[in-house]
């Protein structure tokens, strides 16, 4: 009920302001007003007739498209998608793209492939292809660019392998741990017999990635070749972060450069170490080969009974590996 009253009030309202627009355009003043307008819109479309039929320069943004490619035909150079050009013609020729209307051109493959693996388009063929657009009636005052020259090959792609250019390092307290991976691993190229068989690897982009704390999936661009194809044209890249823990084991101390009618024994035999590792790694035990201590015969020095003891093998994996002996004790039997 309440809404059925509100519409009738609304109603009344345009009621009332229509009745007042009709007696304010039967008054003098209104009438003048009206004839006024009137002429306004007149004069506005003999303005529009005038400028319309004079010649005016104008530019515009053209796309440009090419058609008629054979199935087997791979274009491997850059080419503008876009051209700027600037037109004379008559303002009602332009109008409709001055509106905002797109423009483009087409260009047939037919009728400009030279044969050699080569697209050719000169300038005059290129201001043809404008007036095609434009009307036949167009001065194509200039265009950007004038000419264009486009390379493809008919031969099947290459496979080749993707190289990462590229600087990339962990936190302190954290480390790249495993092989950086890419994928794909490899793409195909195309482009003519020469350049094929010159080229065995494609590379990404360069970058830099410092102070990672986390394991980075990235999309990397592969660097550009020139008149070479690359499909895909970008991979993804991911570079495994881990955080490092700490960790102790007890490592067997070897004796090298000891002669053979020699017999030496050390204490301790085993030594502690400490180190950070991959938290992945944390708690696997390492092997027998893969870690030790070691100790020179030839250190030997006179009134002493010590050996000094440093690192032998330690696994790459490993960061800020300490032993918590310096030296150990030794005795020689012959």
């Amino acid at each position: 009920m309440v809404c059925f009253f509100n519409m009738f009030i609304n109603r009344s309202k345009i009621v009332q302001y229509i009745q007042t627009v009709k007696e304010f355009l039967s008054s003098s003043k209104g009438r003048d007003i009206l004839l006024y307008l009137v002429f306004v819109a007149i004069s506005f479309v003999f303005w529009m007739v005038l400028t319309l039929n004079k010649v005016t320069q104008e530019s515009f943004r053209v796309s440009f498209n090419l058609s008629g490619m054979p199935d087997n035909v791979t274009i491997v150079s850059d080419y503008p998608k876009e051209f700027f050009v600037t037109v004379k013609n008559n303002g009602y020729s332009l109008f409709k793209y001055s509106l905002g209307r797109d423009a483009e051109i087409t260009a047939d493959f037919k009728d400009f492939d030279n044969g050699k693996g080569e697209l050719l388009i000169n300038n005059q063929e290129m201001a043809d292809l404008f007036r095609s657009c434009f009307g036949a009636d167009a001065t194509i005052v200039g265009s950007n660019p004038q000419n264009l020259s486009v390379k493809y090959t008919t031969l099947p792609g290459k496979r080749v392998p993707v190289v990462i250019k590229g600087e990339y390092a962990a936190h302190l307290q954290y480390v790249v741990n495993g092989r950086v991976g890419v994928i794909p691993d490899s793409v195909t190229i195309y482009s003519d017999a020469i350049t094929l068989n010159a080229t065995n690897v494609v590379e990404t982009e360069k970058f830099v990635m410092k102070e990672l704390t986390d394991t980075v999936l990235t999309t990397l661009a592969l660097k550009k070749v020139k008149d070479v194809k690359i499909v895909p044209d970008s991979v993804r890249v991911i570079i495994p972060v881990e955080p490092l823990v700490g960790q102790k084991s007890s490592i067997p101390v070897v004796i090298t450069n000891l002669p053979e009618n020699v017999r030496m024994v050390v204490f301790p035999s085993r030594v502690s170490v400490s180190y950070l590792l991959p938290i992945s790694q944390y708690g696997n035990v390492i092997g027998k080969n893969e870690f030790e201590a070691v100790v020179d015969f030839n250190n030997i020095t006179k009134g002493s009974d010590k050996l000094p003891v440093h690192l032998g093998k330690v696994p790459a994996s490993l960061r800020n590996v300490r032993l918590e002996l310096d030296s150990v004790e030794y005795i020689i039997e012959h």
